[in-house]
């Protein structure tokens, strides 16, 4: 699923964990009510931020927007 594989990406700057991976540590950890902002990746620390959302619907538009635009990467223009 394409959607799954972007977040993993926006997550830890992983393609893919393959079975080999097993020894990959993921963490979620939640922050303060934020409707308004994105979750965040420390792709270093396989660490991904997430707010309490009021709503469930907002946590997938949230987890949408990151994992469509998250995984074009970062450098300087």
């Amino acid at each position: 699923h394409e959607l799954v594989r972007n977040i993993l990406y926006f997550w830890t700057s992983s393609k893919n964990i393959s079975a080999s991976s097993r020894g990959i540590k993921i963490e979620v950890k939640y922050k303060e009510d934020e409707d308004d902002s994105l979750p965040t990746a420390h792709t270093c620390f396989n660490t991904l931020d997430i707010y309490y959302y009021s709503s469930k619907d907002i946590l997938d538009r949230k987890l949408r927007i990151s994992a469509e635009y998250g995984t074009e990467g970062f450098g300087f223009a």
